[in-house]
């Protein structure tokens, strides 16, 4: 299942990307950086940060506030939101 239409990423790269014993995909911004792609919309970040939390459930080493690095920036700032 395509989780990221803008880059295109699959469920099954995301789940291997994270997986991988040698990179260290703890937040989505690493997820996007290891694939060697950027956030678009932001749409997607939701699901990432559930893979990621989900992939980490029982590891204490990972702080689960450092997952949400991406989302509504990507959309830009809320509306009525001082700039």
């Amino acid at each position: 299942m395509i989780i990221c239409s803008c880059n295109v990423i699959s469920d099954h790269v995301v789940r291997r990307a994270i997986e991988d014993p040698d990179t260290s995909v703890a937040r989505v911004s690493c997820l996007f950086g290891h694939l060697g792609c950027h956030p678009q919309c932001g749409r997607c970040a939701p699901t990432l940060r559930r893979l990621i939390r989900e992939s980490t459930a029982g590891d204490a080493t990972h702080c689960p506030a450092a997952l949400d690095d991406i989302g509504d920036e990507a959309q830009g700032p809320p509306p009525g939101a001082a700039e």
